[in-house]
């Protein structure tokens, strides 16, 4: 935690967008830690807090998304050869594969928030030629959601905001789904009642 502290100090908003962007390209950040923190920081009144949300989804969004387009142009022959290189061997792709088969192409969204898949279905993706707008539309409304609840751990729960998040993670999925959906429905029929003459 203390290099987290160091990294906030000299580098600011920077870490989140940088380091989450290089996640992806299996750079070894600890995002979901390194956004909590962010969270108490903006607690403490050292951040702000949709500004670290903002940067956090962005540099998420471009990390997935540049791993789309590496997938993409690199293709399924390259993985089935090299990809234990890559540590997307066939147990990973098989893993990736399982997801796909549960939910479709809202594993892009979903896969978030289960770890040791979101940082490789991108690449995923791409190696199945998913179309890139569904895919973007899916990783940036991911990003922002994975964003949203792990910023707001720590900024609504301070410094306690780790234990906590130890103890309800195995529920956090399918909590952060609800209320994604919620969200979304609050703003359709807010934007919907708006339109209407």
């Amino acid at each position: 935690m203390e290099d987290i502290v160091v990294w906030f100090a000299e580098y600011g908003y920077f870490v989140l967008g940088f380091g989450l962007f290089m996640e992806f390209l299996f750079l070894p950040f600890p995002g979901g830690t390194v956004m909590g923190f962010s969270g108490v920081l903006a607690y403490q009144g050292d951040l702000i807090y949709i500004v670290n949300i903002l940067f956090a989804g962005i540099g998420t969004s471009l990390g997935m998304s540049a791993t789309y387009l590496i997938g993409y142009k690199l293709g399924a022959p390259f993985f089935e050869k090299h990809g234990s290189k890559f540590f997307l061997g066939p147990k990973r792709r098989q893993a990736v594969q399982k997801w796909y088969d549960r939910f479709g192409n809202k594993v892009v969204f979903v896969s978030f928030f289960i770890p040791g898949v979101r940082h490789f279905t991108g690449y995923f993706s791409g190696i199945m030629r998913l179309s890139f707008p569904t895919f973007i539309i899916y990783t940036v409304g991911g990003a922002f959601a994975w964003a949203t609840t792990f910023v707001s751990f720590g900024y609504f729960l301070g410094p306690r905001w780790e234990n906590i998040l130890h103890a309800t993670y195995p529920y956090l999925l399918p909590v952060s789904i609800l209320a994604v959906i919620i969200a979304g429905i609050y703003f359709y029929y807010k934007f919907m009642r708006v339109r209407k003459p």
